[in-house]
């Protein structure tokens, strides 16, 4: 029976070769990996949010931060179910994030938060879209099911928190400053 530490380093070596190899569950990794990031984010940001509307704007945290948990769950479930093994390593997920935290956000004004998470949801929202790919090509259904669940639900607070910061649609987004030059 092998050990812990050679089944650890099997795995570790067939991570490499799919982050080198893309494929859904490689993917996967690091949407699981922008979702933690992100779940932190709204975490710090629920704590520290000042202003006019705070419990309200709490509640709304609170909210989305439950919804992103649920993502990382059904996400790695699915990554499990179709037989591979997410990333679950802190050291891992800090490697495969794009989405980042930085203790100084905690002192952004709410307008500044809700920008951050926007961002980082257009982010997140990219990864899915290859995610979404690469399980058709790998035949992976269920994770194909559960990625596209996600893009809904991160779609949907995308234009939860762009209501909040006064836009609609696609305003605001990179490349788009003219458009929202006209909503100030």
């Amino acid at each position: 029976m092998a050990s812990i530490g050679d089944l650890y380093r099997t795995e570790q070596t067939q991570a490499n070769y799919d982050h080198h190899h893309p494929t859904a569950a490689a993917m996967t990794d690091h949407i699981i990996a922008n979702l933690v990031m992100e779940s932190l984010k709204i975490r710090q940001f629920g704590w520290y949010i000042t202003g006019k509307n705070v419990l309200a704007a709490q509640k709304f945290l609170s909210n989305i931060h439950t919804v992103a948990e649920q993502q990382i769950d059904s996400l790695g479930q699915a990554v499990l179910a179709e037989g591979g093994k997410p990333a679950s390593a802190l050291a891992e997920l800090s490697e495969y994030a794009m989405v980042e935290t930085h203790g100084e956000d905690k002192y952004l004004a709410v307008q500044a938060m809700f920008e951050q998470l926007v961002a980082d949801l257009q982010t997140q929202l990219m990864f899915i879209d290859r995610g979404v790919k690469l399980a058709q090509r790998d035949e992976q259904p269920l994770l194909e099911h559960t990625l596209l669940t996600v893009q809904r639900q991160l779609i949907s607070t995308r234009q939860q928190l762009k209501a909040r910061l006064g836009r609609w649609g696609l305003a605001g987004l990179v490349g788009d400053e003219d458009e929202d030059d006209d909503h100030e």
